[in-house]
């Protein structure tokens, strides 16, 4: 470990409880949206799809390209043994693949307008605070009405909504987050506090990708 390395640490272990907790809260919370950027397979993982031929009456598992193209009207999706994600639960293959993709540019729409956003307002400090706590609020009212949707299964038709604002309020927080600490933290604090929020936004996303790989996510 490099001299900067061991100074950062030991600045760290020599802070206030205080200080302490709110690093760790900070990086803990900034880490868990990763879940809007790098969990993307695994909400939409393709489902467990059976597939019947209507002329020797056999099924087997077939892919969502195979079922779409060769047996629309006659496959199945296995929500009980398939993999639970969006896709599966509500049946986003063949055609109501359109509300996937809705989702997903939605999504998109979300992060491209947060970034226009900024890039034409520039606001001090005081503002800089409101806009990051109301990306903090869009993006976790966002997935808390999502697993509110999913849990009591409302349907599809609010989450591209819920992905659009869950994308605008990932760009603040992702943005006003470091100018946040730069304001805030002094010293070599704000060096090890970076490092730390770039180890666990890296950490979360390889997480995601393990489970990802391990369930055969697409």
């Amino acid at each position: 470990m490099s001299q900067t390395q061991n100074r950062m640490f030991s600045t760290f272990c020599q802070s206030s409880t205080s200080l302490k907790i709110s690093i760790v809260s900070l990086i803990f919370f900034f880490s868990s949206f990763t879940i809007l950027a790098s969990a993307l397979s695994l909400l939409f993982k393709e489902p467990l799809i059976y597939c019947t031929d209507s002329k020797t009456n056999e099924t087997f598992e077939c892919s969502e390209f195979i079922a779409c193209s060769n047996y629309k009207e006659n496959y199945t999706i296995d929500k009980i043994n398939g993999p639970q994600s969006f896709s599966s639960q509500y049946e986003l293959i063949c055609d109501n693949s359109s509300s996937k993709r809705l989702a997903l540019t939605c999504l998109y729409f979300g992060y491209l307008t947060a970034a226009i956003f900024q890039m034409l307002f520039i606001f001090g400090q005081e503002k800089r605070k409101m806009l990051m706590l109301i990306g903090i609020l869009c993006l976790s009212i966002s997935l808390f009405l999502m697993l509110l949707v999913d849990w009591f299964d409302l349907g599809f038709d609010l989450m591209p909504c819920l992905f659009f604002f869950g994308g605008f309020g990932l760009i603040f927080v992702n943005t006003y987050v470091y100018i946040f600490i730069n304001e805030n933290y002094k010293g070599v604090i704000v060096a090890l506090i970076v490092l730390l929020l770039s180890f666990g936004w890296g950490f979360m996303g390889i997480v995601y990708a393990v489970v990802g790989y391990f369930s055969n996510a697409d």
